[in-house]
């Protein structure tokens, strides 16, 4: 937690389609921020930096939102 109300997250992530671990895995990390700026509601801007050759350039910005009611 950084201060009330803001969290600061970070992961890595590996996903293999075929469950074998061959070295052609997906690996990522995330890095994003999770903000609760109201009651029962969440933003969540985060970066995922896709680990792959460097001519590839695909990594990714989003948003989420989460609202409970």
């Amino acid at each position: 937690r950084y201060m009330q109300g803001i969290w600061v997250t970070g992961r890595y992530e590996v996903f293999d389609p075929t469950d074998a671990l061959q070295g052609d895995a997906l690996k990522r990390i995330v890095l994003g921020l999770e903000l609760f700026p109201y009651s029962f509601v969440e933003v969540r801007p985060q970066v995922r930096i896709n680990m792959e050759p460097a001519a590839l350039d695909n990594d990714q910005a989003l948003v989420q939102m989460h609202l409970w009611f």
